[in-house]
């Protein structure tokens, strides 16, 4: 499993590796980026594209909420499942990220939480079945 993680801030990038590292999540590869046109680059570029893409709202170049937008306005990119990952729980922000058909919204949590998260979203994509 390939996942993005779109993440300006290094001390979460490393708590969201460190996470995978202690949950043991062998066959993960975690790719990352700091920010939006990173992701965009990232996500056209690379064949195949990611399984799974972490957006954090708040990242340069081209906000998380605009990297949303465009890749869920093409046909192929529209498929890949995009989990915000984000210290605002504002509800507007929630809103926009369902509206514009974010798959999941995950507030940022501490290390616990994050490792917890992890598992859980690991197992979870054990269990699901996704468009080729």
């Amino acid at each position: 499993m390939n996942i993005l993680l779109v993440e300006d801030n290094a001390n979460d990038a490393h708590l969201a590796k460190e996470a995978l590292r202690e949950i043991g999540a062998s066959g993960v590869t975690l790719h990352h980026v700091f920010d939006g046109e990173q992701a965009l680059a990232f996500v056209y570029n690379n064949d195949p594209a990611p399984d799974l893409i972490l957006l954090d709202l708040n990242i340069p170049r081209k906000r998380g909420m605009e990297v949303l937008e465009e890749l869920k306005a093409h046909d192929f990119y529209r498929r890949i499942p995009i989990f915000i990952l984000t210290m605002s729980t504002a509800e507007r922000d929630i809103d926009d990220g369902f509206y514009n058909h974010a798959n999941l919204y995950l507030p940022k949590r501490d290390y616990l939480r994050t490792v917890d998260m992890m598992r859980v979203m690991l197992e979870f994509f054990e269990f699901c079945k996704f468009p080729e």
